[in-house]
């Protein structure tokens, strides 16, 4: 469960825009754990209650007790955040510093990975990277899976008959 304890304007700006701070509280149930995400903004954190796991990219796997404390650049992927005690709940205060515009303050890391997976061309196909942007376009306008997966088919299948239609035009051509 996640709650907003606090958001405040700061003063200044950073690279020219203006920042918000805002700060969190994170409770995890025994045993459970959070998806791979980004923020946009510099993380501080603070475990104060339980043990947590926590690992970012390029730094190995961290134990946190209480009392222990956690650093997160912005936009670096934030691995693993779980409790693994099977009794005990772990509470976690953190603050993000973020600018003000941003429309989201977690990012799921499938998204962002694709967008580099589109960028780098790892997807060597424009249907491939076409598809993989409309999978995530559904993905992004519900929190519902049932609607996410509804949205996901009707993409496929749109997609199946537009490659028909490109590689029949292509064999009638040779």
């Amino acid at each position: 469960m996640v709650k907003v304890l606090r958001t405040h304007p700061l003063a200044g700006t950073v690279d020219g825009k203006a920042m918000f701070a805002s700060l969190f509280e994170v409770t995890f149930a025994p045993g459970d754990s959070s998806a791979p995400h980004y923020h946009p903004g510099e993380v501080v954190g603070y475990v104060a209650e339980g043990t947590l796991e926590f690992k970012i990219t390029g730094k190995p796997l961290k134990t946190l007790k209480a009392g222990g404390t956690f650093f997160e650049p912005a936009m670096i992927r934030h691995e693993v955040a779980r409790n693994p005690d099977a009794k005990q709940r772990c509470r976690v205060i953190f603050t993000l510093v973020h600018p003000r515009n941003v429309k989201r303050l977690t990012i799921p890391a499938v998204e962002i990975d694709a967008q580099q997976a589109v960028r780098s061309d790892k997807l060597n196909s424009a249907a491939a990277r076409i598809w993989f942007l409309a999978s995530f376009r559904c993905l992004q306008r519900s929190s519902n899976p049932a609607a996410s997966s509804q949205c996901l088919m009707k993409s496929s299948s749109r997609l199946m008959k537009a490659d028909r239609r490109i590689l029949g035009s292509k064999t009638d051509k040779q």
